[in-house]
């Protein structure tokens, strides 16, 4: 099939604390590269990754229960959406609406935090380093939840030891159950069917690595809307400008420029956390636009549904070829 042209990159965004406040940025790689050995590994090749910029990673961060484990989102907590967080030379800054802060140094994290689990909202679980006293302080104050909370980070050093593992496993050809022999972090560590597995994840992301929607159906939306919303309530991290509405719906895969391609791997389902206002991280008592997209977006019947419920906006997407995603790039499509 031919490249078809259907738009430009409207908007990047990248959420380093999972369903907390965005940054938006005006371009992100679509690969981690490390070095072994002078030898350069296409990290994200084929694998789970995300969009990242400097010191910033798409999900690198996530709020967890402190008894369950349990991830904590703007689903049970509405004004997370609007914590603020700064990653500036191996510093992380977590800063409230009303203006307070805390601080901690990631290299005395990755150093000697604690490693501990959050589980997903799959079921699925993540490791990552306890963040701190302080950042936990912090967050409880601003949350005043009936239990604790704690933050989690994903370190660069664990995709690094997990592009070790990609790279002898392709080198060698072996399938990644015998590589699962070569133990990242024996807390990962799981025995399904008498077999030992390490889950091949990276960072705290439930679906695709990248979530893409367009702003003609979120205009065709907001024509059935009292009140409009904004692409910022559907927390993606690409927005595309100049398609038809809904056209996405036929996408099989996405190119920006000349380089960097994404494969849509299916309809996004979006529920709760569109109610909650990006700027004020409150609830609508009407529950829009949920309510309204059920009307008229239900999730396809079939293969597509896999389990799923709830309306659909946008595509789960993941990568299929490297590259740097900029605003205002011209965006070809595949269709189906």
């Amino acid at each position: 099939q031919k490249w078809i042209e259907v738009g430009t990159v409207g908007a990047l965004w990248i959420y380093p604390v999972k369903s907390c406040y965005r940054k938006e940025v005006s371009f992100f790689s679509s690969n981690h590269i490390v070095q072994l050995q002078d030898i350069q590994v296409d990290w994200l090749k084929n694998q789970e990754g995300g969009p990242s910029q400097g010191e910033l990673s798409d999900r690198q961060f996530v709020i967890i229960d402190e008894d369950t484990h349990l991830m904590r989102t703007a689903r049970q907590i509405p004004k997370l959406a609007v914590l603020k967080v700064e990653v500036c030379a191996r510093f992380l800054t977590v800063a409230t609406p009303e203006g307070s802060m805390a601080t901690v140094n990631l290299e005395e994290v990755e150093k000697d935090g604690e490693w501990s689990n959050a589980i997903l909202q799959k079921g699925e679980s993540s490791m990552g380093l306890d963040c701190g006293e302080e950042i936990a302080e912090l967050l409880n104050h601003y949350c005043q939840s009936i239990h604790g909370v704690r933050m989690l980070y994903y370190p660069p050093s664990k995709k690094t030891e997990m592009a070790r593992l990609a790279w002898l496993w392709n080198l060698i050809g072996l399938h990644q159950k015998v590589m699962n022999l070569i133990i990242v972090h024996p807390q990962e560590i799981k025995c399904l069917n008498n077999e030992i597995t390490v889950p091949f994840k990276v960072s705290f992301v439930e679906q695709s690595p990248f979530y893409v929607t367009t702003e003609s159906s979120l205009g065709s939306l907001n024509e059935r809307l009292d009140r409009p919303v904004t692409s910022a309530n559907f927390r993606p991290n690409i927005v595309i400008e100049g398609s038809e509405a809904w056209d996405e719906d036929r996408w099989a895969e996405i190119k920006f420029g000349e380089e960097t391609v994404i494969n849509c791997d299916n309809l996004c389902t979006r529920r709760t956390v569109t109610t909650v206002d990006p700027e004020s991280g409150v609830k609508d008592a009407a529950m829009e636009p949920v309510r309204t997209m059920r009307e008229f977006r239900p999730i396809p019947e079939g293969r597509m549904m896999n389990g799923r419920t709830g309306p659909v906006f946008g595509v789960n997407s993941s990568l299929i070829a490297f590259g740097v995603i900029r605003k205002g790039q011209t965006v070809y499509v595949k269709y189906k």
